[in-house]
C-alpha cells in the first residue's frame, strides 16, 4: 500500500522505514504546528499511532485540538526557564520563535510579528506524560533546540529516535554543534542528516541505525499531498486551469446574457407583428360577421318556418296516430259486436228452426240479452270511474313521492351521518320523518299479516344496507402501512388503497376508471403514485417517509432511464429490499448494538469479549462504521460462512478513493471540466437554434 507523506522534508518517510513494523506506537512532537500541512505525525496518526503535541502558537494549538481530539495538546514553550516567557508569533507561518534576535531578523525581511506571553514547561515533564519511552520525538522550535534539550534534566525516559532541526531558521547554516553534547551524553548516536534535521538513534535501539543509510527514495513507495513543496508546480497548474475555466464560464454567462437580449428583441418584434396581424384579422372578422349576420337572420327565418312546418307535421302525425288507435279500438269493438251479432243470429236461426219455441220466449230471451248488455255498459262505466279515481290518486301519490324524494336528496346524509344513524348517535332529518308519517297514513291493506311481514323484510334489508355502509366506511379508513404493502396490491385494490394512502379518501368513479386504464396500458404503479402525489389534494395529507423516498428515487432515475424503466427499476429495488440484507440496515445501529448486529449476521453468533472490546475501541476512536463493517465481513470466519450484504463493494470503493487525496482532487476537477464542456455545448446549440428561429421570422 502506498505511504502518504505529509512532512516537509520526508521526515515521516524515514521514520516509517525504521518503525513501520510497530503497531499502535506513540510519539512526542515538539513544535507540531499544523495538524496536516507539513506534519510529521499525520501519517502515523492515520496508521493508529497516538502521541503528545507541544505547540505555543494559539491558532495552531486550537487546530490540533479540533483535528486530534484523542491526543494531548500542550499549549506552552518547552524550556529550562520558568514561565511565562515572551513568545514572538508570526501568524500563518512556521517561523514563530521565543528568541528575540531571530524575531528581529525575520521582521527585517518583511514578516510582521505579534508578541505574546506563553506558559513554559520542561522536557522532563513532557516525557513523564508519555506511557513509556516514545518511539520517536521531533524537536522543531526555530532556534530554541538547546533550551529544550537542557530541560531534559534527570528524566530516565529515552525515545528510540530523535529528529532535531539542525539549521538556523530559513538558512542552511548548521547549528547542531551548539547542543549535540546534550544528546550524545544520553546515549544517542547521530545516524543521518537530511539537510534540515539530524536523526539520532539510542544505543538500546542501535539495530535501527541501518534503516537510515539512504535518504527517502523511490523504494520507500510513498506519495506526497497537494500541500507539499514538490507538488507546487502541479498545484499551480491546477489553479491556473481553474482560473481559465472561471474565465470561460464568465464568458459563457456573458454570451447567455447576449442571447437572452437577442431573444427578447426577437420576441418583442414577433409580438408587434402578431398584434398587427390580429388587428387585420379582427377587421376582416368584423366585416365577415356583418355579412354573416344578415345571412344568419335569413337562415333563422327559414329555420323557424321549417320548425313550424315540422311541428305542424308532427301534430298531424300524432293526431293521425291517435285516430288510428281509436279506429283500431272501434274496429275491435265492432268485431266483438259483430261476433256477438253472429251468435245472436245463430240463436235466432235456432229459434226459428225450433218449432216448439214461442214468440214470447224469444222476446224474453231478447230482453235478457238487452238487460245483460245494459249491465255490461253500467259495469264498464263504473269500472271506468274507479280507474280514473285510482289514476288521480296515483298521480297525487307520485307528486308527493317526488317532493319527498327531492327533500331526501337535499338532506342526503354523509357517510359519517349514516354511520351515526346506525349506531344511534345521530337523528334523522325532517324529510325522513315526513316520509315515515306519509307511509303510516296510507290505507291499510286487507291482508295485515302479509303487509307486516313485508314491512319486516324491508326493515331488515335497510339495516343490512346500513351495516354494509359502515363496513365500507371502516374498510375505507385502512391505509397502507408501508410502500411494500401498497405495491403488493393489484388492479382496483391498488387504486383504492393508493387513494386512501395518498389522498385520504375513497376513489371517485372517473378517477378509478382513469387509473385502472393506465395500469392496463402498462404504466407502472410508481408512475401512478407520482401522478397522485402532485395534486393539491395530496399536498394536504401526510405521507409515509418511505413513499416520499421511493418517489424521489423514481424522479432521479427518470432523468436517465425514462419514466417506464425508472418505475420498474424502483419497484424491483423495493421488492428486493424486502428480502435482501443491505449495509444500510446495519447503519441504523450504533456502538455496541452495531457490533452485535455485525457478529449476528456475518458470524452467526454473539460477539466475544475480546472482539467486542476491539471493535468498540475502533469505533470510539473515530474509525467509521463502514470501515468496521468491511473488517468483519472480510474476516476468515465470515468468509467461511459466505455471508454478504448489498453495498459492500460501494463502501470499499468509496473508502479506497477517499484515502488518496490527489486522486480525489483530480476526480473533482475532471467532473467540473466535463460539466463545463456540456454547458458550453448546450449554449452553442441554443445560439444556433436562436439564429434559425430569427431567420424563419424574417
Amino acid at each position: 500500500m502506498t505511504f502518504i507523506s505529509y512532512a516537509q522534508n520526508f521526515e515521516d518517510v524515514l521514520l516509517w522505514r525504521a518503525l513501520g513494523q510497530v503497531q499502535r506506537g506513540h510519539y512526542i512532537d515538539i513544535g507540531a504546528q499544523d495538524p496536516v500541512v507539513d506534519s510529521v505525525s499525520m501519517a502515523f496518526y492515520e496508521a493508529g499511532w497516538r502521541g503528545i503535541h507541544v505547540e505555543p502558537t494559539p491558532s495552531y494549538a486550537s487546530m490540533l485540538r479540533e483535528a486530534r481530539p484523542d491526543e494531548l495538546v500542550i499549549e506552552a514553550v518547552v524550556t529550562d526557564i520558568p514561565g511565562p516567557v515572551p513568545f514572538f508569533e508570526f501568524p500563518g507561518t512556521g517561523i514563530s520563535t521565543g528568541r528575540a534576535d531571530i524575531a528581529t531578523r525575520h521582521a527585517k525581511v518583511g514578516y510582521e510579528a505579534r508578541s505574546i506571553s506563553a506558559p513554559a514547561i520542561r522536557l522532563d515533564e513532557v516525557l513523564e506524560m508519555a506511557p513509556s519511552d516514545p518511539h520517536w520525538m521531533k524537536i522543531d522550535v526555530e532556534g530554541m533546540e538547546g533550551d529544550v534539550l537542557r530541560s531534559w534534566g534527570q528524566s530516565k525516559r529515552r525515545p528510540w529516535i530523535l529528529v532535531i532541526e539542525s539549521t538556523f531558521p530559513t538558512t542552511q547554516e548548521e547549528t547542531y554543534k551548539l547542543w549535540i553534547q546534550e544528546v550524545l551524553a544520553r546515549g544517542y548516536r547521530k545516524v543521518f542528516f537530511d539537510g534540515l534535521s539530524c536523526y539520532f538513534v539510542h544505543q538500546r535501539q542501535r539495530a535501527l541505525a541501518a534503516r537510515f543509510k539512504t535518504p527517502a527514495n523511490v523504494f520507500d513507495a510513498f506519495a506526497v499531498t497537494r500541500h507539499h513543496f514538490s507538488a507546487a508546480e502541479i498545484r499551480a497548474q491546477l489553479d491556473a486551469t481553474k482560473q481559465r475555466l472561471d474565465v470561460e464560464w464568465a464568458r459563457a454567462e456573458g454570451l447567455q446574457g447576449t442571447l437572452n437580449k437577442a431573444l427578447s428583441a426577437r420576441d418583442k418584434a414577433r409580438d408587434e407583428q402578431r398584434e398587427t396581424l390580429q388587428r387585420m384579422v379582427l377587421a376582416e372578422t368584423e366585416h365577415r360577421t356583418s355579412i354573416e349576420t344578415l345571412a344568419g337572420k335569413q337562415r333563422i327565418g327559414e329555420l323557424e318556418l321549417r320548425r313550424e312546418f315540422r311541428d305542424l307535421e308532427e301534430a298531424l302525425r300524432k293526431r293521425a296516430f291517435d285516430a288510428e288507435e281509436q279506429l283500431a279500438s272501434v274496429r275491435a269493438e265492432l268485431a266483438r259486436l259483430q261476433e256477438r251479432a253472429k251468435q245472436l243470429q245463430m240463436q235466432l236461426e235456432r229459434s226459428d228452426r225450433a218449432a216448439s219455441r214461442s214468440k214470447t220466449e224469444f222476446v224474453q230471451e231478447l230482453g235478457r240479452v238487452r238487460e245483460k248488455n245494459d249491465q255490461f255498459k253500467a259495469q264498464w262505466a263504473d269500472r271506468r270511474g274507479r280507474y280514473e279515481d285510482e289514476i288521480r290518486q296515483l298521480r297525487s301519490t307520485s307528486e308527493k313521492s317526488e317532493a319527498l324524494l327531492r327533500m331526501l336528496l337535499a338532506e342526503r346524509p354523509s357517510r359519517w351521518q349514516q354511520v351515526g344513524e346506525v349506531l344511534g348517535l345521530a337523528k334523522r332529518g325532517p324529510a325522513w320523518l315526513e316520509l315515515v308519517s306519509w307511509a303510516v297514513n296510507q290505507p291499510v291493506s286487507q291482508n295485515i299479516a302479509a303487509d307486516d311481514q313485508q314491512l319486516t323484510k324491508k326493515e331488515e334489508t335497510i339495516r343490512a344496507m346500513q351495516t354494509n355502509v359502515v363496513d365500507e366506511e371502516l374498510k375505507f379508513l385502512r391505509q397502507a402501512g408501508s410502500v411494500e404493502d401498497l405495491l403488493a396490491t393489484n388492479g382496483p385494490s391498488f387504486v383504492r388503497l393508493a387513494y386512501a394512502t395518498i389522498l385520504g379518501r375513497r376513489t371517485d368513479p372517473e378517477g378509478e376508471s382513469y387509473y385502472l386504464d393506465r395500469l392496463n396500458r402498462g404504466f407502472t404503479k410508481i408512475e401512478l403514485l407520482d401522478q397522485l402525489s402532485k395534486g393539491d389534494e395530496a399536498k394536504l395529507m401526510p405521507r409515509l417517509p418511505e413513499i416520499d423516498a421511493a418517489l424521489r428515487k423514481f424522479r432521479l432515475f427518470r432523468l436517465v432511464m425514462g419514466k417506464r424503466s425508472a418505475g420498474a427499476r424502483v419497484e424491483q429495488d423495493i421488492v428486493r429490499r424486502v428480502t435482501e440484507v443491505h449495509v444500510d440496515d446495519f447503519m441504523r445501529y450504533h456502538d455496541e448494538e452495531f457490533v452485535a448486529q455485525l457478529f449476528a449476521y456475518y458470524l452467526g453468533r454473539a460477539p466475544d469479549e475480546e472482539g467486542l472490546a476491539h471493535y468498540l475501541r475502533r469505533i470510539r476512536s473515530g474509525v467509521s462504521r463502514q470501515q468496521v463493517l468491511l473488517e468483519v465481513s472480510r474476516g476468515v470466519e465470515a468468509k467461511r460462512r459466505g455471508k454478504h450484504a448489498a453495498g459492500e463493494v460501494v463502501i470499499a470503493m468509496a473508502l479506497f478513493i477517499d484515502r488518496i487525496p490527489v486522486i480525489r482532487e483530480l476526480v473533482t476537477m475532471i467532473k467540473f471540466n466535463l460539466n463545463l464542456r456540456n454547458h458550453l455545448q448546450d449554449m452553442r446549440a441554443r445560439e444556433n437554434h436562436l439564429y434559425r428561429l430569427s431567420k424563419n421570422l424574417h
